[in-house]
This record gives C-alpha cells, structure tokens and sequence, in this order.
C-alpha cells in the first residue's frame, strides 16, 4: 500500500523552520523585498532555466544508467506479446487485439516507468537542492539583505531546488506569467 508522503514532508518543513527558529533563539525581522524590475526578473529566470537545463541532462543520465535496461526488457515484452497477437490475427481475423499476455506486459512497464518517474523527481530534487546550497538561489535575489536570516535562506535553498527539479519547462511557464502580469499591468497603466 502506498502511503502519503506529504504529511511527512510538511511535518519535517515544520520541525526544520522550528529548529532554526530556537537555534537563533529570535525571530528574525521582516524582510525588504528589492522593485520589482522587469530585466532583473527576467535574467533571474533566464538563469534559472539554464541551471534547470543542466540539471534535468543530469538527471536524464543518471536515469538511464540506472534504469534504462529493464526498461528496454519490458518494452521488448509489450513487443513480443503484440507480435503473437498480430501473427494469429494474420491466420484467423477474429482473434482479438489484446491478449492477458499483453495487458501484463503493459502493466509492467506501466508500474515500472510510474517508479522512473518517481525516482528521477526525487533525484532531480536532490540536485536542485544541492545546486541551491551552492549558491544558485532565487528568492534571494528579490530581497534587499537575508543577513541574519538563517530561515528565509533554508526556505530559498528549498524553493529554489524544487523549482529546478520541476525542470525548465517549469521555470518557462514562470517567465510567462510573469511577462504576462507585467504587460497587463502595462495595459492597466496606459488605459488609466
């Protein structure tokens, strides 16, 4: 049985904000966020799809060296299975397209390219936050000083691995909206 993940996930956010909290023993002062300056915000973004780029390749390598060969079994298997059934259906017509032989082979790789997935988001995510401890981060560029703000740069080194993990597909549809937001507001300007 497959269990939620996301209770876990939200209860160790909450220990870990909680525990930088107590370690600094102080709440720490609201942040100023820098104008919003469309150049800024694109090159931002143009950045971060460029580290998403990379780190996507990545985890397409990573991918395929792990799990690539069971992958191509069970393709073969679907083949196979859809072989006999096209070969029978050459001698007698009648014979159905699906067999129990093919429906299993389906739901293999099914089940299996499921668990890819699943893998390849969670070790794009380890990348993404490894980039991020790096140094590559977004919200800190929005703001106009994070020093002395120990849980506002965990919450970025978060955000920002998870942004790359959710790949430069992702960080496009960012950028669309955000170009999107600014020239309606453009629109509003000049019609007012």
């Amino acid at each position: 049985m497959k269990t939620n993940k996301i209770p876990t996930l939200f209860l160790i956010a909450v220990i870990a904000a909680l525990g930088l909290i107590v370690c600094k023993s102080v709440v720490p002062a609201s942040l100023s966020f820098k104008s919003i300056d469309m150049p800024v915000i694109a090159g931002l973004l143009a950045w971060l799809f460029t580290v998403a780029l990379f780190v996507e390749r990545s985890v397409e390598v990573i991918i395929l060296v792990v799990r690539d060969e069971e992958a191509d079994t069970l393709e073969a298997a679907v083949g196979i299975e859809q072989s006999k059934i096209d070969a029978a259906q050459k001698i007698d017509a009648a014979i159905p397209s699906v067999s129990a032989g093919l429906i299993q082979a389906q739901d293999a790789l099914t089940r299996y390219r499921a668990a890819t997935k699943e893998l390849a988001l969670c070790v794009a995510f380890v990348i993404g936050i490894l980039v991020s401890l790096a140094g590559v981060r977004a919200l800190g560029s929005l703001v106009s000083a994070t020093d002395g703000h120990t849980l506002f740069i965990a919450v970025d080194i978060l955000v920002t691995g998870s942004v790359l993990a959710g790949g430069s597909d992702g960080v496009h549809k960012m950028a669309n909206v955000f170009s999107n937001f600014m020239d309606a507001l453009a629109s509003k300007a000049k019609s007012n």
